[in-house]
């Protein structure tokens, strides 16, 4: 479960908490705790998810909820395919990669209907322009696999450059950047509003 663009705040949350509800919808005939899996910190249905148990809405369901939150979407659902959990927002392709390889998930609810502001982003003062330049320096992701790490791929295939993937976890992508740890790192929303101050756009 991702999010929508286009709505107000309390649509969005209306709309993450619905999803989270249909994720739970087995727990409710059985009255039994609902462990939901999600990729990172400060990512959207992970403070859908957070602020939904702060406000007890999973309890007037009657449904108890436990969040586990990872350090990117690859090591939930590396979780889910080993059983440590049921319930996990992922990427589509990840269910369909991993249906290949034998883990018989399925997706049950989805809001990804287009853009919500991932950026490929340098700090201002960085001598890059161009992510081309970005050959041979190293690019924060959230971990190997997740979302992060597919843009990255992306970029080095769209670009015809290699550079190297340092994976650092939602919480450590920001900090790494600033610090100059990494050269560039790939963001997500809302992470990215808080970052587009201090940092520039590389692709």
């Amino acid at each position: 479960m991702t999010i929508f663009t286009g709505h107000s705040r309390r649509q969005v949350l209306g709309l993450g908490v619905a999803g989270l509800a249909a994720l739970s919808l087995p727990a409710r005939a059985q009255g039994r705790v609902v462990r939901i899996g999600v990729p990172t910190k400060t990512y959207y249905p992970t403070i859908i998810a957070e602020t939904a148990i702060r406000q007890k809405l999973f309890e007037k369901e009657g449904i108890i909820a436990e969040l586990t939150i990872y350090r990117g979407g690859a090591e939930g659902y590396e979780a889910l395919a080993a059983g440590r959990g049921r319930r996990h927002h992922e990427l589509a392709s990840s269910v369909s990669a991993g249906i290949k390889k034998g883990v018989l998930a399925k997706n049950v609810a989805g809001t990804a209907l287009g853009y919500y502001g991932w950026h490929l982003v340098v700090k201002p003062d960085s001598p890059v322009k161009d992510a081309a330049e970005l050959a041979g320096k190293k690019v924060g992701i959230t971990s190997a696999g997740s979302g992060t790490d597919i843009l990255a791929l992306w970029t080095q295939a769209e670009k015809k450059i290699a550079f190297t993937r340092v994976p650092l976890g939602g919480g450590g992508l920001v900090p790494n950047l600033l610090t100059g740890n990494i050269d560039a790192t790939v963001i997500y929303s809302p992470l990215i509003y808080k970052l587009s101050p201090t940092s520039r756009r590389a692709a």
